[in-house]
């Protein structure tokens, strides 16, 4: 912001959601400020020394912290062509950009607050796992993750499977 007289404005403002902030007046200003979840409005109004105001710059700044509140749908386990990885399969949730998956030896699972993801950021709808022990059940379930990243807690159908090797070839699944 420069006006006729060549000189720097006197003054700054910052106008966040309507409540403004006077800026220090130096050539080089970094201010932080706290946004609100949702639609955010940040003006930038500069005044030169007699009083008259610059056009004001203005921008929108969407907040997106809240996950997805649904899950992927349809959560299958089957076995891979070679037999010797289980390939899950799941019908797309049209909120999430990726997923991350989940695997227990122990239950079903229904809450995701102390597991850890064996795979994040999962895009598509099919993601094999090819660290398998044969003859483990293990459980797995898909929640859904935001195009801002936001992790949903909502937890898809948890099926178990088996994974059974022959010793001549092959393999069979058990799968519920």
């Amino acid at each position: 912001f420069v006006d006729d007289s060549g000189l720097p404005p006197a003054s700054f403002k910052l106008v966040l959601n309507e409540v403004e902030q006077v800026l220090p007046n130096k050539a080089d200003v970094t201010q932080t400020v706290t946004l609100a979840e949702g639609r955010n409005t940040i003006v930038l109004r500069a005044t030169d020394t007699a009083g008259n105001e610059a056009a004001p710059v203005s921008r929108t700044v969407e907040l997106d912290t809240t996950g997805p509140e649904t899950a992927p749908e349809n959560l299958q386990a089957g076995v891979s062509i070679s037999g010797a990885d289980i390939v899950l399969t799941w019908k797309a949730d049209v909120n999430a950009a990726t997923y991350n998956v989940y695997r227990d030896t122990q239950t079903a699972i229904t809450d995701i607050s102390i597991l850890t993801p064996v795979a994040v950021n999962v895009s598509g709808a099919r993601w094999t796992d090819i660290d398998v022990d044969p003859s483990i059940t293990y459980y797995y379930a898909l929640t859904s993750v935001d195009v801002a990243g936001n992790k949903g807690t909502k937890v898809s159908n948890s099926p178990n499977v088996t994974l059974i090797p022959s010793a001549k070839g092959g393999a069979a699944i058990i799968s519920d």
